[in-house]
């Protein structure tokens, strides 16, 4: 699953592209992946400069994926522009109440996303009580945003 396009977001998507994983992204950001599997390593052969047939999308297009197979489901929102990025995916696990994110909340610093963030959450109707990041330890929605969600 590719957050967006920053490298942060990226990196080692090559050791998965070789593992046969599908990638899962924006219509914008795909090229970058395309780009990325067409590359040759700098230091040493990898799995996909090995075999680099096979590589597999799941682009999406729509503003909602729903991702089925498991015990629980899992939607995929495509939202943007954001004042982060042009478009940018949100997973969010319905049973549970998580969404996870990426770039909206930080530890490092005081993230001015985070109200762009709830808004986005109201817009798209998520009843969110846990949010987990990449940038930062998971914060219940509560906490973050207090009652009015």
């Amino acid at each position: 699953m590719s957050t967006h396009f920053h490298y942060d977001h990226s990196a080692g998507a090559r050791p998965l592209m070789a593992a046969d994983a599908k990638i899962v992204t924006t219509p914008g950001v795909r090229p970058l992946f395309e780009r990325l599997a067409g590359g040759r390593p700098t230091i040493a052969a990898d799995g996909l400069e090995l075999d680099p047939d096979g590589l597999e999308f799941v682009v999406v297009t729509d503003r909602r994926l729903r991702l089925t197979g498991s015990a629980r489901s899992v939607a995929v929102h495509r939202i943007g522009p954001t004042d982060h990025v042009d478009e940018m995916l949100l997973v969010f696990i319905p049973e549970a109440g998580v969404l996870f994110q990426a770039d909206f909340l930080s530890d490092a610093f005081e993230s001015p996303m985070a109200d762009e963030l709830r808004e986005i959450v109201q817009d798209l109707g998520l009843d969110v009580r846990l949010l987990v990041g990449t940038h930062s330890e998971p914060v219940a929605a509560e906490e973050l945003w207090g009652d009015g969600r």
